[in-house]
């Protein structure tokens, strides 16, 4: 369903003909592309909270307690360590240890341990006693190596600052009587607001099934938050990753130049983990200011191009507030300006690679270089077919213009 800078490839319609509920694939036409609000249809359908408790920043075992809960109901009862009341509680613990004690993650000192304890434990009781009481209540919750563990265990995904005034702001109401509905439902709708502020709005990935003949072997691209199968696997990124270094990855990964090498790797029809490893990304350092103002906003005029991918925009207009002067709503389906674009990165990306410009001729077609009996080929596919479709090989001749009005 996904190509390179395209996340409305192909979509499923109802099968003609077929049995009540029968589905099958279909392209997306470039007039439905130029509708920004066309989104295409997936297959299988999984429920929102099955996404987010797997993609969203906060301990496993919150995300676990908070999706059991959904299902059971907020009046069910289950073990005390396994309840969503427990897991916000020692989230909050191992934050307050870390808060108080500057040991906690490096060194053993039990005393300094114990003091960071006994304070955290205070502030604990200020803020969310129903919590404290709930880790009390639970085996092993004063346990202070538990304390310790949870420190340790949660330091890639702290509690924040918003997360922390909701907390005050649910006990306060339960202190004065105003909150509707029970002490359980009441956090449930509280974590529902964090798994959802905390998950990725956007994903980007790769499809692991490939073939080294195809026209292109790496099929990169970004997509709204949704459920993937295991046929596309997924890149997560920290959020302080530079958004611009994103948009440049995903750059990277459609040029051609690495699309060169990865038909190198590729020997069946799969690009697993282990393959995909040892593909040359270019590091982030790699990128200046001047390479990123000349990528991300080509990246970002190819990939949105529909509403659903609004999200990936506006981190990216976040990272250069002139992206966001410059478009609010999607850019146009154009299909000979996205070939413009993908030329001048190519060309860009080979540069950044450090070819020359015989290097990546031959890239292009070594018959070009090395002669029409030369009996190496590349990108035969995508040659063939530009011939038959616009009767030269289009991608070529772009490209190395692309690369000369770079010189």
């Amino acid at each position: 369903m996904v190509h390179q800078f395209d996340h409305r490839w192909a979509t499923y319609v109802h099968a003609a003909g077929g049995a009540a509920g029968a589905v099958e694939t279909a392209d997306v036409s470039d007039a439905q592309k130029a509708d920004p609000a066309f989104a295409v249809r997936p297959r299988y359908w999984v429920d929102e909270r099955e996404v987010l408790a797997r993609i969203a920043r906060v301990p496993m075992r919150v995300a676990k307690a908070w999706l059991f809960t959904h299902r059971m109901g907020e009046y069910a009862e289950f073990d005390e360590d396994k309840s969503l009341e427990f897991a916000v509680a020692s989230w909050l613990a191992g934050e307050l240890m870390r808060r108080y004690c500057d040991m906690v993650l490096h060194g053993n000192d039990a005393k300094k341990q114990a003091q960071a304890q006994w304070r955290a434990v205070g502030e604990f009781d200020t803020l969310a006693p129903p919590l404290l009481s709930a880790l009390r209540r639970a085996r092993g919750g004063e346990d202070l190596s538990n304390w310790m563990k949870w420190a340790k265990q949660d330091a890639s995904t702290p509690l924040g600052a918003e997360e922390e005034f909701s907390l005050r702001d649910w006990q306060q109401r339960f202190h004065d009587g105003s909150n509707d509905g029970t002490r359980i439902g009441s956090l449930l709708r509280c974590v529902d607001g964090w798994m959802d502020g905390r998950s990725p709005r956007w994903m980007m990935g790769w499809r692991d099934i490939t073939n080294a003949t195809n026209e292109r072997t790496v099929i990169a691209s970004v997509i709204p938050r949704a459920g993937v199968g295991n046929n596309m696997p997924l890149m997560f990124f920290a959020p302080s990753d530079a958004k611009g270094t994103q948009a440049a990855l995903l750059g990277n990964l459609c040029a051609l130049v690495f699309d060169f090498v990865a038909r190198h790797k590729v020997g069946g029809t799969h690009l697993n983990y282990f393959i995909y490893k040892q593909l040359p990304v270019l590091s982030q350092d790699r990128y200046t200011a001047a390479a990123l103002e000349f990528i991300v906003p080509r990246v970002l005029e190819l990939t949105y191009t529909a509403y659903d991918l609004k999200p990936w925009a506006d981190d990216l207009a976040a990272y250069d507030l002139r992206l966001a002067a410059e478009r609010g709503r999607p850019f146009a389906w154009n299909p000979e300006r996205r070939a413009q674009l993908r030329a001048e990165l190519d060309a860009y990306y080979a540069k950044l690679y450090g070819l020359t410009r015989d290097e990546l001729r031959y890239i292009l077609d070594p018959k070009d270089v090395r002669g029409e009996d030369y009996p190496s080929e590349t990108f035969r596919v995508l040659k063939e077919g530009e011939l038959r479709a616009y009767g030269e090989y289009r991608t070529r001749r772009l490209v190395l213009d692309a690369w000369d009005n770079l010189q």
